[in-house]
């Protein structure tokens, strides 16, 4: 089986190498990763959040913000797509389930597991955006050193979000 992910979903994959058989393949595309989770965003916007725990607006202003902060290829993010993914949030009970996401992004699970990731046999592709502003590629560089059966690419000019930066890329 292969496993893609990106982000927090990328740390998940890694999660699913290290603790369960038959994970045949890794992509991972600007991953959460080692120490380096959860990002300073996070904590900030479960600052905000807490401020205006009823608030479905700020909660999609926060989630739209994210992306906006995120990504170095704006033009291929359009209002259309931010608000695609803004309107999750944007419900009335869309501030407690964005509560429920920023607490769940705890850091814990990869931060001591560095040694166990060079035991991944199974080919790993990690892909960065080379300006990555919420994990640096230095931290893919990290990764890829920690993993020998990886190969890291890292794609210029891009940030956080490649799946809609370089999608073509990507694909």
């Amino acid at each position: 089986t292969a496993v893609v992910g990106h982000g927090v979903g990328a740390g998940v994959a890694q999660l699913l190498a290290l603790d369960h058989d038959g994970v045949d393949a890794l992509v991972l595309v600007n991953a959460a990763a080692l120490d380096a989770w959860p990002s300073a965003g996070i904590a900030f916007a479960r600052d905000r959040l807490a401020a205006a725990p009823d608030d479905p607006t700020l909660a999609g202003s926060l989630v739209r913000g994210a992306f906006e902060a995120g990504a170095l290829q704006r033009g291929r993010l359009t209002d259309d797509v931010l608000d695609a993914y803004a309107a999750a949030y944007q419900t009335a009970d869309g501030p407690a389930r964005l509560a429920r996401v920023l607490e769940g992004l705890d850091g814990r699970g990869l931060a001591d597991r560095e040694a166990a990731l060079a035991a991944i046999d199974a080919p790993v592709l990690i892909l960065w955006g080379e300006d990555d502003p919420v994990y640096p590629s230095q931290v893919g560089e990290r990764l890829n050193d920690a993993m020998p059966s990886s190969t890291l690419g890292l794609l210029p000019g891009c940030g956080h979000f490649l799946i809609e930066e370089a999608a073509d890329t990507i694909g």
